[in-house]
């Protein structure tokens, strides 16, 4: 090989490990190459087979550069146009050899790929670059400026939105904080105003249109006249109410007040919003009812407060519930099916992958009953109706985003379609976030 040449070079060294460019790095004229597993190395790599911690393969001796390979490396080295492998030179016995270790002497025409195990050192001697382009980075200053080019707009902006700010500030600083006004006083004052709107209406006489006024004037004028009626024969006295009819009297207003209930609860199923289950109201208002000695109007104000207050759960139909006692569905479609001989079960859903799994359960468990509704309309057309119906569906933002029916062994598009109706509905806790695949087996107990 030629000897190296006066040319002022560097070498020029890149480190790549399966197909990926660990460090590339252009080395300071004189200065030798280290590499091994020790963060004290030039190049830092994995470890491999190489003899020791901290290799020296390149070593500069005199100005001039040698490489220093082993018997378990591999590559090539090209100068002026020939390629060597490190086969032959190791069998070159002008390569010095000292155990393990060869050293050959490189120039700066020479270039190669030199392989450690799945670390591959490719180098090559090049041009230094500029000296402005050598300017170590920590002379340089990255901090930002304040205030980069002079912009009016923004500094009037500015300066307008910090007066506004600070007059604001004054202002609620200034400003008496207005006396706190307790329930009581709010009502006297609504009574006050009602009382004013009332007197107002009484005071000043509607406005009558002349045109409609002498229409009036007309009919009557043209209504035949009417023979002075009868007197109606003074009503008789009513007789005092004895216990037993009052008896009887609250037995049938027990009665209504009962099914007015069960048809309230329809809106109240489960747990109310205000906190009261419908089974609590009802003994609540029957007991109210043994107190009156008069026809009961207190407690139809109670029952129909239930009927529009409470509103009951959104995702919940009338549909969806029927009314207590009730064990058998029918309808046009088809004859009474006894439905407490069939059941719902929802089998273990996959949430592994998904955030708020304990929630969607929860969820399921709560609205299993709206499938159970989707089931016994089913049962109408088809007694013996029963499988399994496996949904997916996606979470986000407490919403269902996406459902499909993953398998349906009923046979029954309608009820899939019904039970994927149901399941749009449903909302989620706030962390529920991801795809669920729930079962639900329709059968009979």
């Amino acid at each position: 090989m030629a000897a190296q040449s006066n040319t002022v070079k560097v070498l020029r060294i890149c480190i790549i490990q399966d197909r990926d460019v660990l460090q590339e790095r252009l080395i300071k004229a004189g200065d030798s190459v280290r590499v091994g597993e020790s963060a004290k190395n030039t190049f830092v790599i994995p470890k491999t087979s190489l003899p020791a911690a901290e290799f020296p393969m390149f070593v500069n001796k005199g100005g001039k550069y040698h490489l220093q390979f082993t018997s378990s490396m591999r590559g090539k080295i090209s100068s002026g146009g020939a390629v060597v492998g490190l086969d032959k030179l190791r069998a070159d016995p002008s390569v010095a050899q000292q155990g393990d270790v060869w050293r050959y002497q490189l120039s700066v025409a020479d270039k190669g790929k030199i392989a450690i195990d799945n670390v591959t050192v490719l180098f090559q001697f090049v041009q230094p670059p500029p000296v402005q382009a050598m300017t170590p980075i920590e002379g340089m200053d990255f901090r930002p400026l304040l205030f980069d080019e002079d912009d009016p707009a923004l500094y009037g902006f500015l300066a307008l939105f910090t007066a506004l700010a600070m007059v604001f500030s004054l202002f609620i600083y200034v400003v008496p904080v207005p006396p706190m006004v307790s329930s009581k006083e709010i009502k006297d004052r609504f009574a006050h105003i009602a009382k004013q709107i009332k007197e107002r209406e009484e005071v000043e006489p509607p406005e009558i249109d002349p045109d409609e006024a002498l229409k009036a004037q007309r009919k009557d004028d043209e209504k035949p006249e009417k023979k002075p009626e009868e007197k109606a024969p003074d009503p008789v006295e009513k007789k005092p109410k004895t216990k037993l009819e009052k008896a009887q009297e609250r037995e049938a207003q027990k009665a209504a007040l009962k099914s007015q209930i069960k048809i309230a609860r329809i809106g109240t199923r489960g747990r109310s919003s205000g906190g009261t289950t419908s089974d609590a109201y009802e003994s609540s208002v029957l007991g109210n009812l043994d107190s009156l000695d008069g026809d009961g109007v207190a407690l139809a104000g109670e029952v129909g407060g239930l009927r529009k207050g409470d509103t009951s759960r959104e995702d919940v139909t009338i549909g969806d519930m029927k009314a207590d006692g009730a064990s058998t569905t029918s309808g046009a479609t088809g004859p009474a099916v006894d439905t407490s001989k069939y059941k719902v079960q929802a089998e273990s859903g996959d949430t592994a992958d998904m955030e708020g799994a304990e929630d969607v359960e929860a969820v399921v468990k709560q609205r299993q009953g709206q499938l159970m509704y989707c089931y016994e309309n089913e049962l109408r057309a088809d007694p013996g109706l029963s499988g399994r119906v496996e949904v997916e569906w996606q979470v986000s933002n407490k919403r269902v985003t996406s459902i499909r029916v993953a398998s349906n062994s009923t046979g029954n598009d309608e009820l899939a379609a019904c039970i994927v109706k149901k399941i749009k509905r449903w909302r989620f806790g706030e962390g529920v976030q991801g795809a669920v695949s729930w079962p639900f087996v329709f059968r009979k107990k």
